[in-house]
C-alpha cells in the first residue's frame, strides 16, 4: 500500500515560524498512522505471518495498532497487560474495545509492587505458542529503526529546498525511541539536523534514562538526541504537593495550550502534541533562539 506522504508547512507558533510534519495524516489502516506505522513498518511489510505478542497498558496506543495490523494480514495477536478492572473489562472502551474487536487475545497477569502497568514480559512467559515475535513496550526495539530511518529520509529530502544551516527536530516523546533513530540517521546523513526528544510526560528524565537502555541495546552507538527537559516550576518543587492540584494544574494547562494551538491554526491531541508544547512554551531559552530553524513532528490525532 503506498501513503501519500506529507511535506513540512509552515505555521507562526507563539510568534515564531514553525515547520510542521504532519505525520498524523499519513494513515495505513485505523489506529495506524504517525510514528505508530513509522515504529511498526517492518512487521506491514512482513508477510511471515508469525503470531504477534506485545505488552504493556490496557490502554495501550500501540497496542491498538498492532491489533490493527494483525487484523489485517491474518496474523494472531496476543497482548499481556496487569489485570484489568471488571468494569473495564465488562464494558471495554477506547482502545481497549478497538483492540478487543479486531481479534485481539488479552492475558492478565500479575506483578508484585502494583506497578502502574506492565513494564516487562520474558518469553518462558508466553505459553502455548511455538513460535512468536515479540513486541516490547512503545516499540522501543531495534527493528523500529527501519521505519524511522524513512522518516527522517523524508526530512532529509523535504528541508533541502530551505538551505538552513541548522535544523532541530522536536518530537514528542515518552521512551524516545523514533528521536533516538531519526538522530543517528541524521548525525550519518545530516548533521546539521538533530532530533530533539520533548516529554509528553514527567520532566524528560525517563525519557533520556528509556534512550540510554535502548541505545545499549541496539548497537551502543552513544547517538542519543537532545532532550528538552520541563522548565521546574512550583510543581516540581521538593515541597509536598496534593496530587489532585497537580493533576489538576497540569490538564488545565494542556488544555489552555491545545486551544492556543487550535487558535492558531495547529490543532494538536492533548497528550502528546498539548503536552510537548506546553514544554517547549516554556522553555523561551529554546524557543526563542534563532540560531536554528524549528521543526515540530507531529503524530497523533
Amino acid at each position: 500500500m503506498e501513503l501519500s506522504l506529507r511535506n513540512v508547512a509552515t505555521h507562526v507558533i507563539y510568534g515564531r515560524d514553525v515547520l510542521v510534519k504532519r505525520d498524523d495524516l499519513v494513515t495505513f489502516g485505523p489506529r495506524i498512522n504517525g510514528n505508530k506505522y513509522r515504529k511498526l513498518l517492518h512487521i506491514v511489510k512482513d508477510t511471515a505471518g508469525e503470531p504477534i505478542v506485545s505488552f504493556g497498558p490496557y490502554q495501550s496506543n500501540s497496542m491498538a495498532a498492532l491489533a490493527s495490523v494483525c487484523k489485517m494480514q491474518g496474523r494472531k495477536f496476543v497482548y499481556y497487560s496487569l489485570p484489568v478492572p471488571p468494569d473495564e473489562l465488562r464494558t471495554p472502551v477506547a482502545n481497549l474495545k478497538f483492540a478487543l474487536e479486531a481479534g485481539m487475545e488479552l492475558r492478565q497477569v500479575e506483578r508484585e509492587g502494583n506497578p502502574l502497568f506492565l513494564y516487562d514480559l520474558t518469553a518462558d512467559e508466553v505459553t502455548d505458542l511455538s513460535s512468536f515475535h515479540m513486541v516490547p513496550l512503545s516499540v522501543a526495539y531495534k527493528q523500529a529503526e527501519e521505519g524511522c530511518r524513512q522518516l527522517a529520509r523524508e526530512l532529509v529530502e523535504q528541508l533541502e529546498e530551505y538551505s538552513f544551516t541548522k535544523v532541530k527536530v522536536a518530537c514528542s516523546s515518552y521512551s524516545g525511541a523514533l528521536a533516538m533513530f531519526i538522530e543517528r540517521y541524521f548525525r550519518e546523513r545530516a548533521p546539521h539536523i538533530s532530533a530533539v526528544a520533548v516529554p509528553c510526560s514527567g520532566d524528560g528524565t525517563r525519557t533520556r534514562e528509556e534512550m540510554e537502555a535502548l541505545d545499549k541495546k541496539t548497537g551502543n552507538l552513544e547517538m542519543i538526541p537532545e532532550v528538552l527537559y520541563r522548565k521546574r516550576g512550583w510543581f516540581l518543587t521538593a515541597a509536598p504537593i496534593d496530587e489532585g492540584v497537580f493533576k489538576r494544574y497540569r490538564m488545565e494547562e494542556k488544555l489552555h495550550v491545545r486551544e492556543e494551538l487550535m487558535h492558531q491554526g495547529l490543532p494538536v491531541d492533548f497528550l502528546f502534541g498539548a503536552g510537548a508544547w506546553e514544554v517547549m512554551k516554556t522553555r523561551t531559552d529554546f524557543f526563542k533562539d534563532n540560531g536554528f530553524a524549528l521543526v515540530y513532528y507531529h503524530y497523533w490525532r
